[in-house]
């Protein structure tokens, strides 16, 4: 899988993904800092968009391309470029919002390529809390929540911090 743009949300996915035990995760950016970051939170490979063609880089460090792509800056650029660096069965999940009046130019799809499909429910029950801190992916304090249902005056001391 291949994550375009490193801030909080491309970094996001990138632990998500590491969590749930993908096992190559390419990190796509600009800055080397957060390329950097993005090792820290699970990426096992990192492309610099300043210094090639990500999409070029891509493909050629996987052979052919991602099977999943995920866009976290809303650029039209680089929404084009999730597309284009899939692989034919892939799949591109846009999540930055592209200005309004832009346009996509998303490379056509034969009809008999498989078209992806969301399963939201798939893995949130999986990962038990707590885990990711155990695997020593997110400090211990950054996985506590209270329950959306439990009111902030009900919560733990721990959970009080987190409203």
């Amino acid at each position: 899988m291949a994550v375009i743009g490193c801030g909080g949300v491309g970094l996001s996915c990138i632990n998500g993904a590491a969590i749930a035990g993908a096992g190559r995760i390419i990190a796509v950016d600009i800055k080397g800092s957060k390329l950097n970051l993005a090792k820290h939170f699970g990426a096992t490979d990192v492309v610099n968009a300043a210094e090639c063609d990500p999409v070029e880089a891509v493909k050629e460090l996987t052979g052919g391309g991602v099977e999943y792509s995920f866009e976290a800056l809303g650029m039209k650029t680089t929404s084009e470029q999730a597309f284009r660096m899939l692989r034919t069965s892939g799949m591109a999940t846009i999540i930055g919002m592209v200005p309004e009046g832009e346009t996509l130019e998303i490379p056509r799809r034969r009809p008999a390529e498989r078209q992806g499909a969301a399963r939201f429910e798939h893995g949130v029950e999986r990962i038990p809390p707590g885990h990711a801190a155990l695997c020593g992916l997110l400090p211990q304090r950054q996985t506590q929540t209270r329950r959306h249902d439990q009111p902030a005056h009900q919560a733990g001391p721990d959970q009080r911090s987190l409203r």
